[in-house]
C-alpha cells in the first residue's frame, strides 16, 4: 500500500542506523539527506519534488546510512519494500527510472570522490 505522509519545516523523516521497509518519493516540499561523521554532521544532498530516498535499505535490509530531514513542509508518498517490488516486477519504466535515479546518485559520489583525490595530490 502507498500512502501520503506529511512533515513540518525541521521535522525528522528517517535517521541513520534506523531500520525500516519503506521508500519515500518526494510529492512537494523538500528534504536535506544528513550523515553524521565523527560527530559532526555533513550535508550530503538536497532533495526537491520528484526525487526518492530510502533505496537502499529497502533493497538490502540494512540500516539507514543517512538522515533525512524536511527543510520545508514536505508531503511524501511512502512505499513500503513489498509493494515496491511488485511494482518493479510490472512496470519496467518506473525500473528503469528507479536504476536511472540510483546510478546517477553513484556517478556523483564517484566524482566528488575523484575531486576529493586530486585535491590531495
Amino acid at each position: 500500500m502507498i500512502s501520503l505522509q506529511e512533515f513540518q519545516t525541521n521535522e525528522l523523516i528517517i535517521k541513520e542506523n534506523d531500520i525500516d521497509e519503506y521508500l519515500y518519493l518526494i510529492k512537494s516540499g523538500m528534504v536535506k539527506v544528513v550523515k553524521s561523521v565523527e560527530n559532526k554532521e555533513i550535508e550530503v544532498a538536497f532533495l526537491k519534488e520528484g526525487s526518492f530516498f530510502g533505496e537502499m535499505a529497502l533493497i538490502d535490509d540494512r540500516p539507514r546510512t543517512a538522515t533525512v530531514i524536511a527543510m520545508e513542509e514536505t508531503v511524501l508518498k511512502v512505499f513500503h519494500r513489498d509493494n515496491f517490488l511488485s511494482l518493479m516486477q510490472t512496470d519496467q519504466d518506473i525500473a528503469v527510472k528507479f536504476l536511472s535515479g540510483i546510478f546517477s546518485r553513484l556517478r556523483d559520489a564517484n566524482s566528488k570522490i575523484d575531486h576529493s583525490f586530486n585535491n590531495i595530490k
